[in-house]
């Protein structure tokens, strides 16, 4: 069961991770595994046995996440954006209670009210960020270039708050990504092997980025948590509290009915209660 669980929560951190606007790190905050997935990446050598028992079970599910649910998320945005939208801001603003428990009886200074504040705007300014490119074909094939973009992408999604698929949108990334990701599920479903050579080069360096960018930054993280753990608490509480507005601030609410807000209520209602459960 335990197993399934964890399956479950790597699966959620996978979808909003395919999301733009929507944080993979807090998501992993809302369900209370945020800190030991740091402390496992950053230990998975000194301590293998119990670092990858805790983050295969995450990592199988983020993979099935990705290749089976960015069709179904991308048809969900499309066809139901609001209400869709209102389930991912409950599983975020569902991180607050188990944050706010996190820091009880904490003193909290001028410092943590600017790291409250920075996090905030951050996430308010990158949400008025317009996506680069319309393409689905990636700008550049370069193995080095594939690779950074999967570091930049790597170190944002490890961040509570912060999208790593907004930054692929804004670098102009998110689509190829997407659109590549989705070619190499078809082809695999197909079993025409033969034809997955492009997209398994592409994944391949930009999953090396991603790697690469998790292991460095996840110390940083840890490093943060240690030395100045108020402000960085406060910075992710500001990131958290911003990342509803940066996911409605372009909704159309035109035109719904009592109907239509009532449907909004109970998906945001599940989205929240379904973080608070997790998070337990």
């Amino acid at each position: 069961m335990e197993l399934l669980k964890k399956i479950v929560k790597g699966m959620l951190i996978g979808i909003a991770n395919v999301i733009p606007g929507v944080s993979g790190g807090t998501l992993a905050v809302s369900m209370g595994i945020y800190e030991q997935l740091i402390h496992s990446i950053n230990y998975i050598i000194k301590e293998f046995k119990k670092s990858v028992k805790f983050l295969l079970p995450l990592g199988i599910g983020m993979i099935i996440a990705i290749l089976a649910f960015s069709k179904l998320v991308d048809f969900c945005f499309t066809n139901y954006e609001i209400n869709t939208t209102f389930v991912f801001v409950g599983l975020i603003l569902g991180a607050l209670p188990a944050l706010f428990a996190k820091v009880k009886g904490e003193k909290f200074g001028v410092k943590s009210v600017i790291g409250f504040l920075i996090g905030f705007l951050v996430i308010v300014g990158m949400a008025f960020m317009k996506e680069g490119a319309e393409s689905d074909v990636f700008p550049s094939q370069n193995p080095l270039i594939l690779c950074g973009i999967g570091a930049i992408a790597s170190m944002t999604m490890i961040i509570p708050g912060i999208s790593g698929s907004l930054v692929l949108a804004i670098l102009g990334f998110y689509r190829p990504v997407i659109a590549t990701v989705s070619s190499f599920a078809d082809k695999l479903l197909q079993f025409r092997f033969s034809e997955m050579g492009r997209e398994i080069i592409i994944l391949t360096f930009f999953g090396i980025g991603v790697i690469i960018g998790i292991i460095g930054f996840a110390k940083l993280i840890e490093f943060l948590f240690k030395r100045y753990k108020n402000v960085t608490y406060s910075t992710i509480i500001g990131i958290i509290v911003a990342s509803p507005i940066a996911l409605l601030i372009n909704l159309d609410f035109a035109g719904l009915n009592l109907l239509h807000y009532g449907m909004i209520l109970f998906f945001f209602a599940v989205g929240f209660f379904t973080a608070m459960k997790l998070g337990e």
